[in-house]
């Protein structure tokens, strides 16, 4: 199986990146690196980091046409602006990696690098193969320089009025929750730590640590639900990011002041941002933390808890 090394970043697709750019700084204030052109994709593209979590925003520059043809612009018309994948860096080497999961059957969509005789850089496994969960799994080395190894790095979030104190987790949503579960367990070295029924949130939820973050695997057990919803119209994908705040009810009051939309209750520990104004992107900001975490205390790391996949 592949060796994951960490967590790569989150792509939110976008038709305007300037505009985008702009509200990332109005709520977020991250570190941004400057936007690029890549040719061969068509795309400018923006990374930057907030909290803990690597973000890339990617705006095709064909993704307004009716008839783009580039592989976002495609995307733009089927799902609209929102979140696209997530990814892994591995240490396995990508030509390697790709052998071991076309033998598996889960089939690479797209190649980073054009040169035959080299490594691409990184790859996407189709999510049709993978019970949606689109995936990109990137060579060790391909991450920037990286500011999180900064010690005052945590501080600066922590004194930010969001109060992000982590990224909880990267979120699917997916119709065949177990044999999704299965999947990523024979994929990858990860380890199914929780899973279990939440009933205010009416979805039935699998938790797997990933070497330095949490994925969560979730299906709705109601219908007329966003979660059932999301489901009918735009098929198994990824969902939500949700980060982990000291006090949702200092988060919230800080986004009513900048006219920044959110849903549900304060008062309940949970919000998300407004996906109409954040350009489709699904935030939650919440103060509860993922069951059985394993990084807070108490809780090892790599064991797993009991879970219906046995």
């Amino acid at each position: 199986m592949l060796k994951v090394l960490g967590a790569f970043h989150l792509t939110h697709m976008v038709i305007d990146l300037g505009s985008t750019i702009d509200l990332y700084k109005s709520i977020f204030d991250p570190l941004i690196i400057p936007p690029s052109f890549h040719q061969g994709e068509n795309r400018d593209a923006s990374f930057m980091y907030i909290g803990d979590l690597y973000v890339e925003l990617y705006a095709s520059r064909d993704a307004s046409l009716p008839n783009g043809s580039s592989n976002g612009a495609k995307h733009i018309r089927r799902f609209g602006e929102g979140f696209a994948n997530f990814g892994w860096t591995i240490s396995d080497k990508p030509r390697d990696a790709i052998a071991f999961c076309e033998s598996k059957g889960y089939s690479p969509v797209y190649l980073a690098g054009s040169d035959p005789n080299r490594e691409p850089g990184a790859f996407f496994l189709h999510p049709r193969t993978t019970f949606g969960i689109m995936l990109e799994l990137a060579q060790a080395g391909t991450h920037r320089q990286d500011p999180r190894a900064d010690p005052a790095w945590n501080k600066r979030w922590a004194d930010h009025p969001l109060g992000i104190q982590r990224l909880n987790c990267i979120s699917y949503n997916v119709r065949d929750l177990r044999s999704a579960s299965m999947l990523l367990s024979e994929l990858a070295d990860v380890v199914a730590f929780h899973d279990g029924r939440a009933p205010d949130d009416c979805k039935d939820s699998v938790y797997f640590w990933a070497k330095d973050h949490v994925v969560e695997l979730m299906t709705p057990s109601k219908d007329s639900t966003e979660l059932a919803s999301s489901l009918v119209h735009e098929g198994p994908k990824i969902h939500s990011a949700t980060f982990k705040v000291k006090d949702v009810g200092r988060a919230s009051a800080y986004l009513r002041g900048l006219n920044v939309g959110t849903i549900g209750n304060p008062g309940a520990g949970t919000i998300m941002l407004n996906p109409s104004l954040l350009k489709g992107a699904k935030y939650f900001l919440t103060e509860k933390a993922v069951p059985n975490d394993p990084r807070d205390a108490g809780v090892r790391t790599g064991v797993a808890a009991e879970t219906r996949l046995k």
